[in-house]
């Protein structure tokens, strides 16, 4: 591709240095970024890569993109390297909260030099990092980032939501270049080959004749997947554990219908249906918890099943018969989330028959975190979209422990969105260095205003003494 081929320089006719790739959810954007990336890292042109992921606090914001592409240019660059640390020492207050889009243009303005070869940094599902104010914003840092330093190029990958297309809209074509992948003459080629290849799987552990599937079905699973990967690849995880590939693939197929979101949507509820899990509250309390905490922290099915107030062993069940919508991630010490984005949609959909609606999910639930001192203690905390009447301000919470859940977790993101106003940690000394502030354990006051909701927030510990 001659875009990522060389740096474009000064005098040259603009051509643009942001590529934009966009498409419906599950049509294969972070396959394809994955592909680029590694084709990238060959050509040693790779700058570096950030995966969006809505439901990880980490990789859903959108400072966190810019700070990801000053490392990796600072560790590919030498003379990049050298202005950021110069930065550092002659502001030892730099953090990375201050650090801004400005800043980094400064960088980019100072360098003495630039690289031999364009350097490309990707950024997937930027759709899943921010909101329709912050998106817009990164897109402006990004964008006037390239024009400075024409060796630096950005791929970005999302779907097509209105303030990232507006974004684009109004830029001159000349600053930017893009594709719609639905459009992609490719794709469909791209997806056959995809499903043969996942299809393989299945025969070499079925031990099934070739070819498998017959024809005629093969042409009926691609029509309607309808150019989402998603479907191939969650066809084949719904295979793994059934009982008769055969039956279960025409099943699937005779459930599956319409097109786009509406045949992958389809697909979900034959799962559910072919797993014979009972449309209840139990199982709707059961994903209500999972949807809700995701957010800030996957947790592990005995802590679900807690909040949830659903027996054990049912949500165990469920999380391993329907394996291929939900997973546990060993990254986050067995915690439970959705296979993919379109999932938790379908969820909250009028399309399902299990339709979750997260601000009446939960009552009353109990969120995980450890006191120090060995001392545990446990208090409700309602989950209703605002707080109610009745309780004051400062809000006076203990939470139990859960080993699953990262003792830190919830004052990072809840404290990351400007809400709470932390008091200082209570014998900060004697916390071992293991208080907020050291992003470890500790007791903290915070003071929530009555107009917050409580879901929006992690809400508060009251002071624990020895």
């Amino acid at each position: 591709m001659c875009w990522m081929a060389e740096p474009q320089e000064k005098n040259d006719p603009p051509w643009g240095n942001t590529y934009w790739l966009y498409g419906s959810p599950g049509i294969g954007k972070t396959s394809l970024a994955h592909s680029i990336c590694a084709s990238l890292h060959d050509r040693e042109q790779l700058a570096g890569a950030f995966f969006c992921q809505r439901d990880n606090p980490n990789l859903s914001k959108p400072i966190n993109i810019l700070l990801t592409l000053i490392n990796k240019l600072a560790g590919i660059f030498p003379p990049f390297r050298t202005l950021v640390a110069n930065h550092l020492r002659n502001d030892p207050n730099l953090s990375p909260e201050s650090v801004n889009g400005s800043l980094f243009l400064d960088f980019l303005r100072e360098l003495p030099c630039q690289p031999k070869h364009a350097l490309i940094f990707v950024i997937d599902a930027l759709d899943e990092c921010g909101d329709d104010q912050s998106r817009p914003v990164l897109l402006k840092v990004l964008i006037d980032a390239t024009a400075h330093a024409p060796w630096l190029k950005i791929i970005i990958t999302s779907r097509p939501e209105v303030d990232i297309h507006d974004f684009f809209q109004v830029l001159a074509r000349s600053s930017f270049s893009s594709c719609d992948l639905a459009t992609d003459q490719d794709a469909n080629t791209d997806l056959r080959t995809f499903a043969h290849s996942q299809f393989d799987l299945v025969v070499k552990r079925w031990c099934l004749p070739t070819p498998w599937p017959e024809n005629s079905l093969f042409e009926q699973v691609i029509s309607q997947a309808n150019s989402l990967f998603i479907f191939i690849k969650t066809v084949i995880l719904a295979l793994e554990h059934c009982k008769d590939p055969n039956k279960s693939l025409k099943a699937t197929m005779q459930t599956s219908d319409g097109a786009s979101l509406k045949s992958l949507y389809g697909l979900y509820s034959s799962i559910l249906q072919a797993q014979m899990v009972d449309c209840d509250d139990n199982f709707q309390q059961m994903i209500g918890v999972l949807l809700t905490t995701a957010p800030y922290w996957p947790l592990c099915k005995e802590t679900i099943a807690e909040l949830a107030g659903v027996r054990p062993y049912l949500v165990k069940k469920w999380v391993n018969d329907l394996s291929s919508l939900l997973y546990q991630d060993e990254a986050t010490n067995g915690g439970v989330r959705v296979c993919h984005l379109s999932i938790s949609e379908f969820f909250l959909s009028e399309r399902c028959d299990y339709q979750v609606v997260l601000q009446d999910t939960l009552t009353w639930c109990r969120m995980p975190i450890r006191l120090f001192s060995g001392e545990f203690r446990t208090s409700a905390v309602s989950s209703s979209p605002s707080i109610p009447p009745s309780l004051s301000a400062l809000h006076t919470l203990t939470f139990q422990r859960d080993p699953s859940y990262p003792c830190s977790y919830p004052y990072q993101a809840s404290l990351a969105n400007g809400l709470l106003n932390p008091s200082s940690c209570i014998e900060g000394n004697c916390c071992h260095g293991q208080c907020h502030h050291c992003n470890g354990l500790g007791t903290l006051n915070v003071s929530i205003p009555s107009t917050v909701p409580l879901m929006d927030t992690t809400l508060s510990l009251d002071p624990l003494t020895r």
